[in-house]
């Protein structure tokens, strides 16, 4: 998945050496791989190549004499319906299929 992040950064007073932060905004993703065109003939359940989500998350930012460390934590839901229109038995009982998404990110700068 190629994915293209839309984030809006809100920072909070510097305190000291440690700053926390808010983030938020969208995600747009692409499949590059083509997984699912090798795997047509065994796979029962297609899916499609795109996806948009929506984030939101929380961080720290703590400041050194030689670098910046972040720590974040990031909720992602997904917006659209990545379920594909392929019947088969497997996808009847499937009404919808989102992705949904806890990160933990360790950022140096």
């Amino acid at each position: 998945m190629m994915e293209f992040p839309l984030l809006l950064k809100y920072k909070s007073l510097r305190r000291g050496n440690v700053r926390m932060y808010m983030i938020g905004g969208f995600t747009p993703a692409f499949e590059l791989s083509g997984k699912n065109d090798v795997e047509s003939n065994t796979s029962n359940l297609s899916v499609k190549k795109t996806n948009l989500t929506m984030d939101a998350g929380i961080g720290f930012d703590f400041y050194f004499p030689l670098f910046k460390f972040s720590q974040e934590i990031r909720f992602s839901r997904g917006l659209t319906d990545v379920l594909g229109s392929d019947p088969s038995a497997f996808r009847d009982p499937i009404k919808r299929l989102n992705s949904n998404m806890i990160a933990v990110y360790f950022i140096f700068q």
